[in-house]
């Protein structure tokens, strides 16, 4: 809304205060009253007509009395009637038809109409005259106001206004400041792309060019005399002119924010330069205005797009990685496929040669392998088919190759190994088949395999002729009796040389035909008519299509759409093979459960945009967690022994395997913690994060994927327990059985609301400045039906975690309430009822209503009830908390601080709460007597609160020493042992009506 114009705000101020000046000479009496005026002129009147009247009834002379009367109320136009009456009450003489007129009165009282004197016969009342006047008519609301002083004011009100108007505004042109600047100056100054002011040392304008003029949707003129500081400015930080004015320095490229005509932010950097007289003293400030809204907003658009290609890039590094896995390996076993192997063999080949290291070859293959498919079928022969490749790789290390050939044929690489070497892992790949298989098939079938060995130092001059030799010792083991390992050996290949020769010869023959087909193909290809040749092109197009949209709908199951991590079903797919490598190799892998402490408040206080940029920023540091520069390196940790997975919401899963040791991964979880901590920064707001870590070890905490994430997230919520932030914790058995308790203690307490079993126990607080109690604090108790009463301590937290709290806490508001009523029913007015809120009812939507309601339904007032929050509680939800409790107070509902001195004890929160009470914790009353830190904490708090003037509430008082040391501080209340132990709403309404003045204990 646009603000007067100096004019009109000048004259609307001259018409109040003349308007002011009427009200008071009107209430001093010094504007006459016409009421009264003509009130006392006919009272006048009718006294001159008693004084005659008494002359003519003392001679007897009733004849002239009535002629008096005929000529006096036929000569005055406003005199309805007159009657001379009697002291008997007789009418003896009247003119008019007084009967009609006359109205009695009562002890000679007249009113402006009708008039009554009394005539005396000496010093003894003989009758009383009686006049009755002519209403005052006043036909219109206009008649009724102008006989008053408010007549005298509407009418300066408006026409005054009207003519200090004309005035002002002649005396405003004649003195308007902006003549001080010449036409010519002002036309420049109007051609400027950027806004200007010129104000004088009071920060009124006296210039404002057009630039500046049109993003206020203002003109010129109409700035004029305005100051800078009552032009619509989002914030209330001083203003760059203020502090030229101040300073008489110059100020550059200063930001400020205004709202425009539109009522959109506008982002604005001011130069402000001082004007100052010859005297070099600041008169005046000049100031620029450049408007940079667009400029932001586009360099925002700019990285915003910089950020999601910054997404894109790392989804298509993921999506390449798992492309190139998918193009690298055999689906079914998870081996290289041969097209992988035969590239790394052959890197692998030229290696070992140039550094002249050793390197052997094992060529494996299934015995009896089709007699499998064919009298058990293709699933089982699949399943003999992973078993060996499971075996192969339990049998190697991760620097080997390991190839499914073809079909049910495998190859190993192994570097550095000697052909002796290889012989025995060989031979025990073989006997770990043989025995896995009558595990796994009791029933049959019965596998075996073949395997064959060869080195490079065996005269081997490529990497195919390695894999020949092998392969040829493969087929003697084979034609000797299978279920056996042969190393390659020139000599023995010699004596079988015929039988060697056959393998090969089939390998050729395959080729030649695969090649022969492929000329055939490409002369078909050829020789085929047009449409056939589209047709094709547009077949090899749609494939094309399919695989890739199969691949994308694979990428979208198995990866989060938001984080590009892996989601919980691939993530638990890696922790299964995980386990599965920990048997074979008899490592150890870890799981971990990961939250973000803060996420929750960041999602509600700044919404859930940035809580995706967040966790956006999160996974992209957690991808981070091994580097070079690391000191995790030392523990041979490499990406591919990591996988990080958002499982949902703020929580994130880690799996680390092959680790040499369980110690090793606190190092992991110091850099997850320190990634973590460092600053996030996300459209100009600061966050700083800390993380909860649960820890579960692959065999130790369970075997399969689900019992080890269940054990890390047990371990995850003991972790949140502890005090401090940036908190890991292990898995043990404990925690395991103290979650099944939780669950049992949850379901319980279903049952106890079920079931009614609460009860409230109400402990006094008394004032020390009269020894009354002025209110009791509601404190719940659960009759536990096999445990006995049970304490808050035991239960409070377990509500808490599940919710139920919100049920509970709305119970206790409810029976506090009527308590307090049936105890104001008695009489007790001088008291009130504390209620302590949790963290989890602040966060509930309806609290301010559900209160409301209740002390509506119930029938108290407001201010019998006291709500009692902790510090921990209001900084857990700063705005939240302060929106309802502002809300409640301004209903009348007292606020108090509990526990003040072991929460945040920022101090700052406590000036912008509606805040009556503030209660010291028990913890500085313990030790009073002796401690003098406790005593200097204590007398500071409670100065402190009195010059925030709140009242001061001692807990946990026990001792009549303290509570003479406390009175000495000036304490307003206490609440302790001293006085009464928390009791029944029955024992309570006892005490309630005692005096505490003696400190009488109750126990």
């Amino acid at each position: 809304m646009k603000r007067l114009i100096p004019a009109i705000r000048i004259s609307l101020s001259i018409v109040l205060i003349t308007i002011s000046l009427l009200l008071v000479g009107d209430l001093l009496g010094l504007f006459p009253d016409r009421s009264k005026e003509l009130s006392q002129a006919r009272e006048k009147t009718s006294e001159s007509l008693a004084v005659l009247f008494s002359g003519l009834a003392s001679k007897g002379q009733m004849e002239a009395i009535g002629f008096t009367i005929k000529s006096f109320v036929e000569r005055n136009p406003e005199v309805l009637s007159a009657g001379l009456r009697q002291v008997n009450g007789k009418l003896i003489i009247s003119y008019g038809d007084h009967a009609k007129y006359w109205s009695p009165l009562s002890e000679d009282q007249s009113t402006l109409d009708s008039v009554t004197v009394p005539i005396f016969e000496g010093n003894k009342r003989w009758g009383a005259i009686e006049v009755q006047f002519k209403p005052i008519v006043t036909d219109t609301p206009f008649e009724k106001i102008s006989n008053t002083i408010y007549g005298l004011v509407i009418y300066v009100g408006l026409f005054g206004f009207g003519a200090y108007l004309l005035l002002i505004r002649r005396t405003l042109r004649e003195l308007d400041p902006s003549s001080v600047i010449p036409e010519r100056v002002s036309a420049a100054f109007n051609a400027l792309a950027e806004g200007l002011l010129i104000l004088d040392e009071k920060q009124q304008v006296v210039l404002a060019n057009s630039a500046f003029a049109e993003k206020f949707g203002r003109t010129t003129e109409s700035l004029v005399g305005y100051k800078a500081n009552e032009l619509g400015w989002a914030d209330k930080a001083l203003k760059p002119w203020d502090q030229t004015l101040q300073t008489g320095e110059s100020l550059i490229g200063v930001s400020v924010k205004a709202k425009s005509s539109s009522g959109k932010l506008r982002s604005l950097v001011v130069n402000s330069a001082p004007i100052t007289d010859a005297a070099g003293n600041c008169r005046g400030v000049l100031a620029t205005f450049d408007d940079v809204t667009e400029l932001i907003e586009k360099n925002e658009a700019l990285e915003s797009m910089v950020c999601k290609l910054e997404d894109n890039k790392h989804e298509i590094e993921q999506q390449n990685e798992e492309l190139h896995y998918l193009a690298t390996r055999d689906p079914m076993t998870g081996c290289l496929n041969r097209r992988a192997f035969n590239e790394q063999f052959q890197a692998m080949f030229k290696g070992a040669k140039e550094g002249q290291t050793e390197l052997t070859c094992i060529m494996a293959d299934i015995d009896h392998f089709k007699s499998v498919n064919d009298n058990f079928g293709h699933g089982v022969g699949d399943e003999v088919i992973k078993l060996l490749a499971e075996v192969l790789h339990s049998c190697t290390r991760d620097s080997d190759l390991v190839a499914r050939y073809g079909g049910e044929e495998f190859c190993l690489v192994l570097p550095n190994i000697m052909i002796n070497a290889a012989y025995h892992i060989a031979d025990r790949i073989r006997r770990r088949v043989k025995d896995e298989a009558r595990k796994q098939f009791p029933n049959g079938p019965r596998v075996t395999v073949s395997l064959g060995v060869a080195s490079i130092y065996s005269g081997a001059r490529t990497a195919e002729e390695l894999n020949n030799y092998a392969d040829k010792a493969l087929y003697m083991a084979k034609e000797s009796g299978r279920n056996r390992v042969i190393k390659w050996d020139p000599a023995e290949i010699a004596k079988v040389e015929g039988k060697v020769n056959q393998p090969s010869a089939v390998k050729s023959d395959k080729a030649s035909a695969i090649q022969l087909g492929e000329k055939l193909s490409e002369v078909a290809s050829d020789g085929a008519p047009e449409d056939m040749k589209r047709l094709k092109v547009r077949l090899k197009q749609l494939e094309s299509m399919a695989t890739s949209y199969s691949k994308k709908l694979q990428y979208q199951a198995n990866y989060d759409r938001l984080t590009g991590l892996p989601n919980q079903l691939l993530f638990y797919d890696r922790v299964q093979q995980a386990i599965a490598r920990s048997e074979r190799f008899n490592r150890f892998s870890a799981v971990m459960s990961l939250d973000v402490d803060l996420f929750k408040r960041v999602n509600n206080s700044l919404g859930r945009v940035v809580g995706d940029q967040l966790l956006k920023v999160i996974a992209s540091r957690l991808k981070d967690i091994v580097r070079e520069t690391d000191g995790i390196t030392l523990l041979t940790l490499q990406k591919k022994d990591l996988v990080v997975s958002h499982l949902g919401a703020d929580e994130f899963g880690i799996l680390i395997t092959d680790l040499p040791e369980i110690a090793a991964v606190s190092i992991v979880v110091k850099r997850i913690h320190h990634l973590l901590s460092e600053v996030v920064e996300i459209e100009k707001q600061k966050i700083y994060l800390s993380s909860s870590i649960g820890i579960s070890i692959c065999p130790d905490d369970g075997e399969t994927a689900d019992t080890l994430l269940k054990h890390a997230s047990i371990a995850r919520q003991h972790a949140k327990q502890m005090p401090g932030n940036n908190n890991h914790q292990f898995f043990d058995k404990q925690m395991n059985d103290n979650s099944v308790k939780q669950i049992e203690l949850e379901s319980e307490l279903k049952e106890a609301i079920k079931n009614r079993e609460f009860v409230l126990f109400y402990q006094p607080k008394v004032e020390l400045s009269t020894g009354k109690i002025c209110g009791v604090e509601a404190l719940i108790r659960w009759e536990h039906p096999t445990k006995g009463l049970l304490s808050p301590i035991e239960f409070i937290a377990a509500a808490e975690r599940s919710n139920l709290i919100i049920e509970i806490g709305e119970w206790v508001i409810e029976t506090a309430c009527h308590q307090m009523r049936r105890w104001q029913k008695m009489g007790l007015y001088d008291c009130t009822v504390a209620i302590n809120l949790s963290t989890i009812q602040l966060r509930q939507e309806n609290l301010s209503e559900f209160i409301v309601e209740t002390l509506e339904q119930t029938g108290i007032l407001p201010q019998s009830l006291e709500l009692e929050v902790t510090e921990t509680v209001i900084m857990d939800n700063v705005i939240t908390a302060s929106d309802t409790l502002n809300y409640l107070h301004s209903k009348g509902v007292k606020i108090s601080i509990d526990d003040f001195g072991t929460g945040y004890s920022s101090l700052s929160y406590l000036k912008y709460l509606p805040l009556d009470t503030l209660k010291i914790d028990h913890s500085f009353i313990r030790d009073i007597l002796t401690d003098q830190s406790d005593q200097s904490i204590v007398k500071t708090i409670i100065a402190m609160a009195h010059g925030l003037k709140l009242r001061v509430v001692a807990e946990g008082v026990e001792e009549k020493e303290q509570l003479a040391l406390l009175k000495t501080y000036g304490c307003d209340e206490v609440q302790g042992y001293l006085y009464s132990r928390p009791v029944t709403a029955d024992n309570a309404t006892v005490l309630l009506k005692e005096d505490f003045s003696q400190v009488l204990v109750v126990s």
